[in-house]
């Protein structure tokens, strides 16, 4: 089996050469057009993967030279690009394109396609495993928690090297939060593995990493290992938050950054290829079919207007919303059923906010949480930060409208 890549991103096409060599598909690599055609007319692939930022009238002229010849018009085409209509989707598929993928894509539903299509199967680690980077501050956030997954160490190694170079970064600097993670020797060599990809991006040096981490185990290897010997093992955010931002903010400063932290920059997120996160990530595996195709947050807040509110302004975006007024019903509710956002008031009837978020990181429930709040002191903002929540603010500072589309963002970073 042979495929032909047209490809634009460098992180396609190393990711696409490790998943392909693994799986015995030989591969072949084109930067432009015209190289492809030669390619494609000389080798004959069985299926071509089109990844080119260029105008929709000239990847219809290359389609079009594609279907001139009768040997190459039967080969089935998958295009990556960006948003394009309907209409022009059903004009593609005139030219035998398969499907069109919107950048970034979701790479195990794209490689379950393209396994189809070539009658093979390209494996993919399973191992329940979230992970999400994104760029605040000028600080690169690395996230992880549940579980180390080898193709998602894949991808991050990749993600990195193209966020540092999409955002022209000279001296990158890198907090890497591990939550809700815990990991023996056996887990040893993913970890060397997620060290030394970070460290291999250009320009990364180990004095330039922070890692938030209470895992034993992993604060154990890192200090025994000279290549890792700079690292700094950090507990407190708010003690070396200061040095890591541009601009070095002052001491006054620091709780509100620390808010924004755990929010990622919208456009950190859509740049780029690939996204990090998996259709069949932690919580769907407990859904029946009809319920995967929609997203489920949990509101739960004291205040009914805060209710309300936020319920009125989810209401065009067709997700399942379910409010609580107090810990106890959603708890027993968050036990049967597995939200994808949770929105929080740190003041609530009998368990707090924070007792809840314990609970949850605990029971190893895989929901994002932004915590909407009528209480703000620095140490819940890095009590927090150390559960992995992806947003604080303030009720009295923050209309519902920010935090709908903080909610948004949460979601579609999640990896």
């Amino acid at each position: 089996m042979r495929v032909l890549i047209i490809v634009q991103s460098s992180l396609l096409e190393s990711y696409l050469q490790v998943k392909f060599n693994s799986a015995l598909v030989e591969c072949d690599i084109a930067e432009t057009e015209r190289q492809a055609i030669t390619l494609m007319h000389s080798n004959l692939p069985d299926l071509i993967i089109f990844d080119q930022d260029i105008s929709y009238d000239d990847m219809l002229a290359f389609l079009k030279q594609k279907s001139e010849f009768i040997n190459t018009a039967p080969i089935p085409v998958i295009i990556i690009g960006k948003p394009i209509t309907k209409a022009q989707i059903s004009e593609l598929s005139l030219f035998k394109v398969i499907k069109y993928f919107t950048k970034p894509i979701k790479i195990d539903v794209f490689l379950d396609v393209v396994g189809r299509l070539l009658k093979t199967t390209i494996s993919l680690d399973t191992t329940n495993c979230l992970m999400e980077i994104h760029i605040t501050h000028g600080v690169i956030f690395i996230e992880i928690s549940q579980g180390l997954n080898q193709e998602k160490l894949i991808l991050l190694k990749f993600r990195l090297r193209e966020l540092i170079t999409i955002n022209n970064m000279e001296t990158p600097k890198i907090i890497l939060v591990m939550t809700d993670i815990a990991l023996s020797f056996i887990d040893g060599s993913n970890l060397e593995t997620l060290l030394n990809n970070i460290l291999e991006a250009p320009d990364v040096r180990p004095k330039n990493i922070k890692l938030l981490s209470t895992d034993t185990f992993t604060k154990k290897l890192v200090m025994g290992h000279l290549k890792y010997a700079e690292i700094e093992i950090i507990s407190d955010l708010t003690q070396t938050i200061g040095t890591m931002l541009e601009g070095n903010p002052s001491q006054e400063e620091i709780p509100q950054i620390l808010q924004t932290l755990v929010t990622p920059e919208f456009d950190s997120l859509t740049q780029g290829s690939i996204q990090l996160r998996f259709l069949n990530d932690a919580n769907a595996k407990n859904r029946n079919a009809a319920d995967r195709e929609k997203i489920h947050i949990a509101i739960v807040q004291q205040s009914q207007k805060v209710i309300s509110d936020l319920k009125e302004a989810f209401r065009h975006y067709g997700y399942e919303i379910y409010s609580f007024n107090n810990s106890t019903n959603f708890m027993m509710t968050a036990n049967e059923f597995p939200f994808d956002l949770v929105i929080i008031d740190l003041v609530m009837p009998g368990l707090s906010g924070y007792e809840v978020i314990v609970y949850l990181r605990e029971n190893k429930n895989p929901a994002q949480i932004l915590i909407y709040s009528s209480e703000d002191t620095k140490e819940n903002i890095v009590k927090s930060l150390s559960l992995g929540v992806k947003g604080f603010f303030l009720q009295s500072e923050t209309p519902v409208a920010t935090i709908v589309n903080k909610a948004v963002e949460a979601l579609e970073s999640r990896i």
